[in-house]
């Protein structure tokens, strides 16, 4: 063994020593430099200085096991790592309202709603639990809807609880009706031309058959609501 020029020890490779290494490069330097009892960093120039590498590129490969696998004894850093109990620091608190896209299982649209954590790992809707603290549990079957259509909005006046029944047909009766103004329009006769009855008093009821059958029975409502609609249509200068 030689002296550097610094006064260290200079470690030489037999050919025996290269064929080894060139042998076992794929298992890395560091195993190497244990295997043949020299510093890693003699082992490194070693093989720096005749061309050879290890393969290893950082990536692991199929079936390769990490050298830390089945190992609990080992600590990182412990002074940063987390303790038993502890949470992370953007945990939410009981109470806490936050934001979430739902999409819709039947049409597969995104709605927004509001969410109020309730304690740890629980969440409610926050229009459901703002009804639930007014009003008691909500039944089976019922759901508690926007009445302004705004997920967001979620004022106790602006809340109504009805059953899933009421809820489809509500929905049936909307899109029936969109589908029947839509053919109307394209055949160019738009309700709101004529002011029928049966149209003023489906602008009146919104759906609702309940309020449907009252208002049928007031003809003066219905009168006064097509004059309401005949002078904003000309005030709109879309009188016909």
């Amino acid at each position: 063994m030689d002296m550097n020029l610094n006064g260290t020890k200079k470690h030489t490779y037999s050919k025996e020593d290269i064929e080894f290494i060139k042998a076992n490069a794929h298992k890395g330097r560091k195993w190497l430099a244990e295997a043949m009892n020299r510093p890693l960093a003699s082992v490194t120039a070693a093989m720096k200085n005749r061309g050879i590498k290890t393969g290893n590129t950082g990536h692991f490969k199929k079936g390769q096991n990490p050298w830390n696998a089945g190992r609990t004894d080992i600590r990182m850093s412990p002074e940063t790592e987390f303790k038993k109990g502890q949470l992370p620091l953007n945990t939410l608190y009981d109470g806490a309202v936050t934001l979430r896209n739902d999409r819709c299982s039947k049409t597969g649209k995104l709605r927004r709603y509001k969410y109020i954590r309730i304690s740890k790992a629980k969440w409610e809707l926050y229009h459901r639990y703002l009804w639930m603290q007014h009003n008691g549990p909500i039944p089976k079957k019922h759901i508690v809807r926007f009445k302004n259509g705004d997920t967001l909005d979620c004022r106790i006046e602006n809340l109504e609880m009805i059953s899933m029944a009421e809820n489809a047909r509500r929905n049936t009766n909307r899109e029936k009706f969109r589908k029947t103004l839509k053919l109307l329009m394209q055949e160019g006769d738009h309700p709101s031309v004529n002011l029928t009855d049966s149209y003023i008093v489906g602008n009146l009821s919104r759906g609702n058959r309940s309020i449907k059958e009252q208002i049928k029975k007031r003809p003066e409502l219905i009168e006064l609501k097509r004059n309401q609609l005949k002078l904003n249509r000309h005030i709109n200068g879309k009188t016909k």
